[in-house]
């Protein structure tokens, strides 16, 4: 279907276009043993219910004493103790008194009336007595019962994402489920002529699904269409209410085969066509049924540039997560920007002698996989600088991982 090639009336800012993204996901909710649930997101508070230590607790291989029997103790006059017994990890023990002590392990029960641990490496061993050098202050070397959690403590909070010390946590407490959020369903599709008929190979929506594919979500597709606004509109139609979030590449240009602005207007609401970033400006946003729907261009790092600033903007909506992985150093080199453009500048990031040097790399256009094979992250230049200079410390984020030099 032929149409008239028009161009986009005018950009918005990426700053207004980060202004006007302020859709949230509605995603529900499932229940997962502790196990499963490393990087998934948390659908409520996860408060401790018991004390970890659930009792005080020797932290040294040594001995329990009472610190009162020490108190003038030094090497010129050391205390004397007698070993009443032994105390295992997970033995109940017994009491001790004054001029007594008690063999205990890390994690021992600490006996009663006694209140330090003196480190065996701190003592001398006489068989059935030992003998101690210096004072011991009253609980030096001993694990307070719930100093580490205590009922109400707030293991992880809703809407986080589960790290492993959080699974650690609940594991030392005893729970062993957890309500978590199920996994934001990405919809993918891929617009064109040229990749439906294999002249170009779908790159774009591979890099796509390989890229989002997290432990928190799933990437469906991608859908391949021709430049048909039936075609189109029925793949779109087909999937949108299965998924929570859809991306559509090509066909958002000013070609007359550019259809897809045309079939997204047509089922639901544009809240932006165009913004004045380098690469990826003729990105838009819809509201389809709830739903956002991010028509981008179907060059790959476009594509992925222009796509990942509403993604991340959403997920931070919905979430107390990012998928943004910032870090800070030094840029290498000068970089230059066109005024009135916020521009998305590929670097490759790396760190030599303990410093976080950013290298930003010549790319000559936005269909270049290379540049984010060299590079492995970018910086953004605001539309109102003409560059950055050298040695500007300055964050890039990391779509790689950091390299050493």
């Amino acid at each position: 279907m032929k149409r008239i090639m028009r161009g986009f009336e005018n950009f918005i800012s990426y700053n207004d276009a980060l202004g006007k993204i302020s859709m949230k996901l509605k995603i529900k909710t499932e229940t997962l043993c502790i196990a499963s649930a490393l990087n998934r997101i948390s659908a409520s508070d996860v408060l401790s219910n018991e004390y970890v230590p659930d009792n005080d607790k020797s932290a040294v291989d040594g001995y329990a004493i009472i610190s009162d029997d020490t108190m003038n103790a030094s090497i010129e006059n050391p205390a004397r103790l007698d070993i009443k017994y032994t105390v295992r990890p997970g033995q109940v023990p017994g009491s001790i008194d004054h001029g007594e002590c008690a063999e205990v392990y890390t994690g021992s029960y600490i006996p009663i009336n006694s209140n330090a641990v003196v480190k065996a490496e701190d003592t001398e061993n006489h068989g059935d007595s030992i003998m101690v050098y210096r004072h011991l202050n009253m609980n030096e070397n001993i694990s307070k019962m719930g100093e580490d959690l205590y009922p109400g403590f707030n293991i992880i909070k809703k809407d986080s994402l589960i790290e492993a010390q959080h699974i650690a946590a609940m594991e030392a407490v005893k729970i062993e489920k957890i309500d978590v959020y199920k996994k934001i369903k990405l919809c993918i599709i891929n617009t064109g002529d040229e990749v439906y008929y294999n002249s170009v190979r779908n790159s774009t929506g591979y890099m796509l699904k390989s890229f989002y594919s997290m432990p928190y979500i799933d990437v469906i597709g991608p859908f391949i269409s021709r430049d048909d606004k039936n075609e189109i509109m029925n793949i779109i139609n087909k999937n949108i209410n299965n998924c929570d979030i859809m991306i559509i590449t090509g066909g958002s240009s000013i070609g007359r085969y550019d259809l897809v602005g045309d079939v997204l207007s047509g089922l639901g609401k544009c809240i932006f066509s165009g913004v004045s970033i380098k690469p990826g400006r003729t990105v838009s946003l819809f509201n389809l049924n709830g739903r956002p729907v991010i028509s981008c261009s179907g060059l790959p790092v476009a594509a992925l540039i222009s796509s990942y600033f509403i993604i991340s903007k959403i997920i931070k909506n919905t979430f107390n997560i990012s998928i943004e992985k910032p870090i800070s150093g030094r840029l290498s080199s000068n970089v230059s920007n066109r005024i009135g453009f916020t521009k998305f500048q590929i670097c490759r990031t790396y760190i030599s002698d303990n410093n976080v040097i950013i290298e930003p790399l010549k790319t000559t256009g936005s269909g270049l996989i290379s540049s984010v094979i060299k590079g492995n992250s970018f910086i953004i230049i605001n539309d109102g600088l003409e560059g950055i200079a050298m040695n500007s410390i300055v964050m890039a984020y990391l779509i790689g991982d950091v390299k050493w030099a």
